[in-house]
């Protein structure tokens, strides 16, 4: 969804459903953009230059995404300031949700395929914000809080909270240099529950054989399977989902390679079950796939069958098969690929947090040791200021230049400072705490499937740590590999800074 331009009137212009009686033929569309005087004002007086033009360019849209974000998720400022950036904000987002919808309509039915519904019957589910509400988050980050005229808040139930700030809720622009607010839109919008609920009943949504193989037996339908499907179901694991697990695929399953099968029917043959063929070995995963379907999605469907959404197998002369092409991509929402996404929203949601408390940590342990040495004791005291002219935005100063300050000898200052221990244990601490806190804690109810499978907790941590090093470590690591880096702005680097400044006013 991202674009060259965007329009600046989408920070203003909030896009609310219509009245669904109302025959104008230019609402027609089930909704209408209305201008939001608040919003319009408090942008203009925020970003006077870009207010007056038409469009914005991708980086300096970004810039003002991040501004809005900043201000309001700053708890020190005033309540309105926070609330009116969060209103420029919901305006933006309400664009992609109703373009959200129109996507899960197109891309699972087709443009001129005849639908069983239409978009409009979606928007209800997620473009439930009329613009006409100041709201903020609340300091646990997640209670939103409607702000009164005479500046109290009221917290919102659960059940009425808005899509727009949910949405805003996960998101985080400091995280990542590529993710836009638009595509953080669409993924958020189409993991809505109730959204995913009523689409459900479509069939949408349903996992494809290869994503219900690849889940664990549950214990109420072992006794559903004989023991020949026993043995296929765990000779698939052994091959199909530990190729998956060892590329650290995620999302949609695909279907199984011929040199799958084909290793696939010499383990069974071990096993003394004797397939004649890929076909049948097909078949027979796909019965084993229809039973156990029942268990994982019947129950949310309250119908006695679950149909997979895999598409029919052609087969030619060669006996290749291949899903049918004329359907359009992504026509489904994976649950698998939901639940991991759901992961990464968990983890967006705390990452800045431990990995501030991890920064923290590590310092305080570093002028700790420093301060328990005989050698190097009195350096424990500058050891703060030292990391400041190291890191600081401009200018940063290097080993070799803070130890002519110090009047040290280089050497001494290397060990003095360890920056390489120091950013390996931060990032040790980080991944571990984040893993702890995802074991011990029920993070997400809707995360049932990966929170209570050991073998998915192993494959999580492995991505979490992946993910943390991705986000901040990995930069982090560069910046000291040479003894003048021109810039030291790595996340690690930007949170660093702003402990130290906050730990120099306290």
């Amino acid at each position: 969804m991202d674009i060259d331009t965007i329009n600046t009137s989408r920070y203003w212009m909030i896009r609310i459903i219509t009245n669904p009686r109302n025959r104008d033929s230019h609402l027609t569309r089930g909704y209408k953009d209305r201008e939001s005087d608040l919003a319009k004002q408090f942008f203009a007086e925020n970003f006077p230059e870009e207010s007056n033009q038409k469009t914005l360019s991708k980086q300096v849209n970004r810039n003002i995404q991040t501004d809005l974000w900043n201000i309001f998720h700053n708890h020190t400022l005033d309540f309105k300031i926070r609330a009116l950036a969060g209103l420029c904000l919901r305006c933006y987002i309400s664009h992609a949700i109703g373009k959200t919808c129109i996507l899960i309509t197109n891309n699972n039915f087709g443009i001129d395929t005849p639908k069983p519904f239409t978009y409009h019957e979606l928007l209800p589910y997620v473009l439930n914000d009329d613009g006409k509400t100041l709201i903020i988050l609340d300091r646990d980050g997640k209670t939103q809080l409607i702000l009164k005229e005479n500046g109290f808040t009221q917290a919102i139930s659960n059940k009425g909270n808005y899509q727009s700030l949910e949405i805003l809720r996960t998101y985080n622009p400091n995280l990542s240099k590529t993710e836009s607010l638009d595509n953080w839109t669409i993924r958020c919008t189409r993991q809505n529950k109730e959204l995913r609920n009523f689409l459900l009943e479509y069939r949408i949504g349903v996992p494809s054989d290869w994503s219900v193989l690849c889940k664990d037996v549950p214990n109420s339908l072992k006794f559903h399977l004989q023991n020949h499907e026993r043995e296929i179901l765990e000779v698939f694991h052994q091959v199909y989902r530990r190729d998956r697990r060892s590329c650290g695929q995620t999302g949609k399953c695909t279907n199984p390679t011929k040199e799958q099968l084909t290793e696939m029917l010499a383990s069974l043959k071990k096993k003394n079950i004797n397939l004649n063929s890929y076909e049948e070995l097909i078949r027979l995963l796909k019965e084993i796939a229809h039973i156990l379907r029942q268990d994982i999605y019947s129950k949310k469907l309250g119908t006695p069958h679950a149909e997979s959404i895999d598409t029919p197998l052609e087969t030619d002369e060669s006996n290749n098969y291949s899903l049918q092409s004329h359907l359009p991509p992504g026509s489904y929402l994976d649950p698998v690929s939901i639940e991991w996404q759901e992961l990464l929203n968990f983890l967006n949601q705390l990452f800045m947090e431990v990995l501030s408390q991890a920064i923290a940590q590590r310092i305080s342990d570093k002028i700790s040791d420093l301060a328990k040495s005989r050698k190097y004791n009195r350096f424990a005291s500058i050891f703060p200021e030292g990391l400041k002219l190291y890191y600081r935005e401009t200018n940063p100063l290097s080993i070799v230049q803070i130890a002519d300050q110090w009047s040290i000898d280089k050497s001494q200052a290397r060990r003095i400072f360890k920056l390489k221990e120091l950013i390996k244990s931060t990032e040790y601490l980080t991944q571990e705490t984040l893993i702890k806190d995802l074991i011990k804690n029920p993070v997400d109810p809707r995360l049932t499937s990966l929170s209570k499978n050991r073998e998915e907790l192993i494959n999580i941590a492995e991505v979490i740590k992946e993910y943390m090093h991705q986000m901040a470590f990995k930069e982090a690591f560069a910046e000291i590999s040479n003894g003048r880096y021109l810039s030291r702005n790595s996340l690690f680097a930007q949170l660093l800074r702003q402990y130290l400044e906050d730990k120099n006013t306290a």
